[in-house]
């Protein structure tokens, strides 16, 4: 099998499959008028087509070269049935060498932060780093995209735009990306809009958030205000959101109880 992806992945991609478990203890009692036993029959076309299932799954997960094959087909004719086993050959993974982030002027996006704000982008960054060297897939893009753009909505920049670049050495194998982060204003809380509240006063919900007007804005606060309005067990639900609207320096932050 291909490294790092376990049977029952593996396994999950396939539309040819066998009897289970299950079916094998109940084949034992196949006797009795009550016990359906269930057929699988073998079909070769749809196998060669699990071989390419399998094959495109492993190569969109990091393996460009992988192939799959399934010479391990044997038939039993006595017993009427055929085992099937593919060999992978996974080939070389793609490989994550290089990661930028800059503004969209191309500057590092570190120049361009409050001076106040560099350690801890420093640290993030430190974080980034520990990717290099990892087998990269499309999803490895799209997680560090979103940890990017949660940072910067945790420190202020709610209405932050980031696109990417990726890079692949097809001779090497190794992948290069850019992210370019749009950061707008760092804004501030405006006003809390609350909803539903038909028998509560809205003080009452407000009072739970952990921020107030004209404190910086953190996306993670949104997530924490409404666990604690959940947690008054006055409401079967609580949503802390941003609604559209103009992307200034200020954020309205809308609740709906």
């Amino acid at each position: 099998g291909a490294p790092l992806f376990d049977d029952e992945t593996l396994q999950g991609q396939l539309f040819t499959f066998g009897p289970s478990l299950g079916d094998r203890l109940l084949r034992r009692f196949s006797f009795l008028w009550f016990i359906d036993e269930k057929t699988y029959p073998f079909n070769p076309v749809e196998l060669h087509k699990d071989a390419i299932r399998l094959e495109r799954y492993i190569q969109r997960n990091g393996y460009p070269r992988a192939t799959v094959d399934y010479l391990g087909t044997a038939l039993d004719t006595n017993r009427n049935v055929v085992d099937v086993a593919f060999d992978i050959d996974p080939g070389i993974p793609t490989i994550l060498r290089e990661l930028n982030v800059r503004s969209m002027s191309g500057e590092d996006l570190g120049a361009v932060l409050p001076p106040a704000l560099l350690p801890q982008w420093q640290r993030q960054v430190r974080s980034y780093e520990s990717n290099l060297g990892k087998r990269y897939t499309e999803l490895t893009r799209i997680r560090l995209q979103d940890q990017l753009n949660t940072w910067l909505q945790n420190h202020a920049y709610a209405f932050n735009e980031i696109g990417s670049t990726v890079a692949i050495d097809s001779t090497s194998f190794e992948v290069s990306i850019t992210y370019e982060a749009q950061l707008g204003p760092p804004a501030v809380y405006d006003t809390v809009l609350v909803e539903g509240a038909v028998s509560v006063d809205p003080k009452v919900v407000r009072r739970e958030l952990p921020f107030r007007r004209g404190d910086p804005f953190n996306f993670s606060e949104l997530k924490r205000g409404q666990q604690e309005i959940f947690a008054l067990n006055m409401f079967r639900l609580a949503l802390v959101e941003v609604p559209p609207q103009p992307e200034d320096s200020t954020v309205t932050v809308r609740v709906r109880v």
